[in-house]
């Protein structure tokens, strides 16, 4: 907003206190052209006023017109991720780095809309590891050893198998996967070379 926008927000008795000479003044400066010799010193100091609003005011307009861009995980600063992943009901948990952040960010809708299925789960992992460096299997439930016997009644099982290196994010994954997993089905994730990384 610039200083001739902000005389028409005031009232007509303040608007009253330009002289005649501070209007032509005020829309040159404002236009980005240079005022005549000793013009700006001329100004009355209502006029003087404006000029000190219109510059507290300009980084707040100028980081309102780059907001959008706040609002897209491939573009938003570092520090505006965290309100992002709660507006969208994102857990930071499950995101191991910045990187992955994004990426769970922005595909977002589409996780929450497989949420529970096979597919969902592999999209979230393929978000944070990349497709290929993982493997989602039905299996077995393992043994119980507090009972030592199999868990009959846990029926569904899955076995997530991730590549050695992401070891070190195992409570991210962990996270991640109860997460996105069906409800009713159990897991296991194991660490361990993936034997075809093209098919997931």
């Amino acid at each position: 907003m610039n200083r001739t926008d902000l005389v028409g927000l005031f009232p007509a008795v303040f608007q009253r206190a330009l002289s005649e000479s501070d209007g032509p003044t005020l829309a040159r400066l404002d236009a980005g052209q240079p005022a005549g010799h000793g013009e700006e010193d001329q100004l009355t100091p209502f006029a003087a006023q404006l000029d000190v609003m219109a510059a507290l005011l300009a980084p707040a307009e100028a980081a309102l017109e780059r907001f959008p861009e706040a609002l897209a995980p491939e573009r938003a600063p570092a520090p505006f991720l965290p309100l992002l992943a709660r507006w969208l009901h994102l857990d930071r948990s499950m995101a191991p780095d910045e990187a992955a952040l994004r990426a769970l960010l922005a595909h977002a809708a589409l996780l929450w809309r497989n949420r529970g299925t096979r597919r969902g789960l592999e999209d979230a992992l393929a978000c944070v590891l990349g497709r290929g460096n993982f493997r989602v299997e039905q299996a077995r439930p393992p043994a119980d050893a507090a009972r030592g016997a199999a868990v009959r009644f846990e029926t569904f099982h899955v076995r997530v198998k991730v590549v050695p290196e992401a070891a070190a994010w195992r409570p991210h994954l962990e996270r991640l996967v109860e997460t996105m997993k069906p409800i009713h089905v159990s897991h296991e994730l194991l660490f361990e070379p993936v034997a075809d990384r093209s098919d997931p």
